[in-house]
């Protein structure tokens, strides 16, 4: 018995996609919380000065600056310390992303 040989061919077009995602995962923070919540109490406005004296007696000034960077880093509060939107969601669900 012979092989006979026969070849199957269609074309199928091939598309690529690159993409590029970060990956957060929400997490409590009631440390980031209560300061977002003095600004809130503050016409949502915060400095480092008002962390100081209502949050952070003792604590040197310039800790509660890196704090005020944290969030603005965060982009919870602004560059004027003006809580954001994104800052207003965190108060409203207690996660951070």
């Amino acid at each position: 018995m012979d092989l006979i040989e026969i070849k199957l061919s269609k074309q199928i077009p091939v598309y690529h996609f690159q993409a590029r995602m970060d990956i957060g995962v929400e997490e409590d923070r009631d440390d980031l919380y209560s300061i977002l919540l003095l600004a809130q109490e503050n016409s949502n406005q915060l400095t480092p000065e008002l962390i100081q004296q209502k949050l952070l007696i003792d604590t040197p000034i310039i800790a509660c600056e890196l704090l005020v960077k944290t969030l603005q880093d965060l982009s919870l509060i602004d560059q004027n310390g003006v809580i954001t939107e994104t800052g207003k969601e965190v108060l409203d669900t207690k996660k951070f992303p």
